[in-house]
């Protein structure tokens, strides 16, 4: 059997000091074929001495995971040229934001300020909902804030490996389940990754994208609450046809709130651009 070796698709890479300082990088692979650890430890020490030659080789960690597999996890020192110059400045890391606006729909409200009727009559009392009709709630469309940035680093071209590159692809959209750049879990979202390298060029320039969603505590809707909410999870609401003893009429009540995590974690930190 011919031995063959991949590298996971969910390998942390070169790791970056929020400042730009290189620190060193992983990479994981899985070899298979051989159930001889000789074999396994020789056939991937060529392999990866080749594909990542511009680094200096720390420490290799080869485990047995299954019959004829194993886990090579491969830790790099800092980047050299391998010629007489001792080493080469990492260019700095660029940064961007932009606060703007959209539109949301709320379909209940922080809280009822009056409720006010016609001489000898009582208003139905919704319990913050908003645009109450006999069979829906319409809701109103409001301003939000929304927060993107975004960040573009300078990687050696063989940081672009076609493994990489699928790594990124099944990042897109997932949300920091640590903390990211001074925000707190469950606030941002990662929304891919831009590059463009020529083959003269000494760097391979990648942009990464966010968007940021804070995280909500103390949210009432009707009287349910408090409610904590995480950035990027979606809630939603169940409503029942109540008899307002008030206004002897029924009306539609919240009766339960649901808050429900809809996108994927992600330690951003396998983004290889530092916490």
């Amino acid at each position: 059997m011919a031995i063959t070796i991949e590298e996971r698709w969910d390998s942390p890479q070169i790791q970056l000091g929020f400042n730009g300082e290189q620190s060193g990088a992983t990479r994981t692979y899985m070899i298979m074929g051989t159930d001889d650890y000789d074999k396994a430890v020789t056939s991937f020490l060529g392999f990866v001495d080749e594909g990542f030659r511009t680094w200096s080789l720390k420490d290799t960690d080869i485990t047995r995971v299954a019959n004829s597999a194993w886990e090579a996890v491969v830790s790099y020192g800092h980047l050299t040229r391998n010629n007489n110059d001792n080493s080469e400045q990492w260019p700095a890391p660029t940064f961007q934001f932009e606060i703007s606006g959209t539109q949301q729909k709320f379909l209940h409200s922080y809280r009822t300020i009056g409720v006010y009727a016609p001489p000898g009559r009582r208003a139905p009392y919704f319990g913050g909902l908003i645009g109450v009709t006999k069979d829906s709630v319409e809701g109103v469309d409001l301003d939000v804030a929304v927060s993107t940035f975004s960040e573009t680093h300078y990687f050696p071209p063989e940081f672009v490996t076609s493994n990489y590159i699928s790594f990124i692809n099944r990042a897109y959209g997932r949300v920091n389940g640590y903390p990211f750049r001074g925000f707190a879990a469950d606030e941002v979202r990662f929304l891919g990754t831009s590059g463009s390298y020529k083959g003269s060029e000494r760097w391979v320039e990648l942009t990464y994208r966010f968007a940021v969603s804070p995280n909500m505590w103390d949210i009432w809707i009707g009287d349910i609450g408090p409610i904590w909410k995480p950035g990027w999870a979606y809630i939603w609401v169940r409503y029942e046809d109540q008899t307002d003893n008030n206004a002897g009429s029924l009306v539609k009540r919240p009766v339960g709130v649901y808050v429900e995590q809809v996108y994927p974690y992600l330690n951003f930190a396998s983004l290889g651009i530092g916490w």
